[in-house]
């Protein structure tokens, strides 16, 4: 197999492409919609009952949370408010509190136990750590006992929390932060603690938390269908395949695939064809071969085909490539920031999204020769015009002529993944003429 077999190669046009995704139910607050990370998990508390927004619509996901309140949220979440039994004898909460009967409950459960100064602190701001702790003990998980695993550089094993942690991010309760850090004493948010109880909640009994439950599907514009995080961005680049970046990217209408930049990460996927002789095997014998040391590979069957992913966390890298058929694969490629301990949420992402990719029966949208042919093939066709340019998304008017004597006003359309110019007259609704590069120069 030749090296450059491996390497991407496209013209790569940066589109914003159409995404839909399925929602559980639908919450009427105004800050909170499809395309935020905590919609699931407050849409489900919402609607049972556990959670309620503000009095003027919103639900204000970025306000801290104090113990009281969270407190409450477990108990209900864990349908476990109906069992008051303990004798309340904090010096901060008396019999009238509201939060009285859920402090009774808590200490029954054995969730929460008070400060040595005899009080509760209701009012405190309750930190990540204590939530997972509240949160596991609720779901009936012994926190004593949990097995310390060294997943971050910044956890030490002697720390009261190591085993909570280890066993939080291996069952995909939490992520790291932005910058790749752990924090486990961060005073945690309405929408941070909702999201992470939700998922201690769901946690199968045996298992991980899937971490795609909230993910959005892309539509199908091109010829490959995934899955990806609701706040990642999503283009098209010829109806061939899709690129996708984390949230944390700058000047994504001129990306550039293969620019590292700090705290981003890509991913590509596309299809392409290969000898029609090769066997699925035998295909990732050779992918094995030249890719060489530094890779871990994790094979799957699935019914249409068979996945090989490979990666080398060192070099920050992942590839796909899924053996759809004889003479058909499906490459994916991704890259992200090797030097951040971040590259471990990456490598779960992008594991997840690969294994969730397939190759799109309709791509609907034809390749980019197709549609230049489809262009020429219209020209001077009245009533076809616009239906014909609306086949590019990075379509855009870089002119527009007065207008002139039985016509009215033209406009030049440049479209950058052809490299041509579309003139265009609005009246008759016709591509009169096309040229090659960016001009107005009929």
């Amino acid at each position: 197999m030749n090296n450059n077999f491996l390497k991407i190669g496209f013209l790569l046009v940066a589109c914003f492409v159409s995404s839909s995704y399925a929602s559980a139910m639908d919450v009427n607050l105004s800050d909170i919609d499809q395309t935020s990370r905590f919609y699931k998990s407050v849409s489900v508390f919402v609607t049972e009952g556990i959670i309620e927004g503000y009095d003027d619509g919103t639900f204000k996901a970025d306000n801290q949370i104090n113990r009281a309140e969270a407190l409450k949220i477990i108990l209900e979440a864990f349908k476990l408010e109906n069992n008051p039994q303990a004798e309340l004898t904090f010096s901060d909460v008396s019999n009238e509190a509201w939060f009285a009967e859920y402090v009774a409950v808590g200490l029954n459960e054995g969730i929460i136990k008070g400060y040595n100064d005899g009080t509760f602190k209701p009012g405190n701001q309750v930190n990540f750590v204590e939530a997972l702790k509240m949160g596991l003990e609720a779901k009936g998980i012994d926190t004593t006992g949990l097995e310390f695993n060294s997943f971050h550089s910044g956890l030490n094993g002697g720390e009261w929390f190591a085993g909570l942690m280890s066993y939080g991010y291996e069952k995909n309760l939490f992520e790291l932060e932005k910058d790749g850090t752990i924090a486990p004493g961060k005073p945690m948010t309405r929408g941070e603690f909702t999201e992470l109880i939700y998922r201690v909640r769901d946690l199968p009994s045996n298992g991980n938390f899937d971490i795609s439950y909230n993910w959005r599907k892309h539509s199908g514009r091109t010829a490959v269908e995934s899955k990806i995080p609701v706040e990642w961005k999503s283009f098209d680049f010829g109806g061939n395949g899709i690129l996708v970046g984390n949230e944390n990217e700058e000047g994504a209408d001129k990306i550039d695939f293969l620019d590292r930049a700090v705290d981003e990460s890509r991913a590509v996927m596309y299809i392409s064809s290969i000898n029609e002789d090769l066997s699925a095997d035998n295909y990732f014998l050779e992918v094995k071969g030249v890719l060489g040391e530094g890779w871990s590979f994790y094979e799957e069957a699935k019914l249409d085909g068979k996945l090989l992913i490979a990666t080398n966390l060192q070099a920050g890298e992942m590839r796909l490539f899924y053996w759809v058929n004889s003479g058909k694969v499906l490459l994916g490629e991704a890259v992200f920031e090797a030097d951040s301990e971040k590259k471990m949420d990456f490598e779960k992402i992008y594991r997840k999204m690969f294994r969730l990719v397939v190759a799109s029966d309709s791509p609907g949208v034809a390749s980019i020769q197709e549609r230049l042919n489809e262009v020429r093939s219209n020209i001077l066709v009245e009533g076809n015009g616009m239906n014909t340019i609306d086949l590019f998304v990075d379509k855009a008017i870089i002119h527009t002529d007065v207008v002139g004597v039985g016509t009215g006003p033209i406009d030049y359309y440049y479209i950058p993944v052809i490299e041509h110019t579309l003139k265009y007259e609005r009246e008759a609704d016709v591509i009169l003429d096309i040229m090659g590069g960016e001009t107005f120069d009929f």
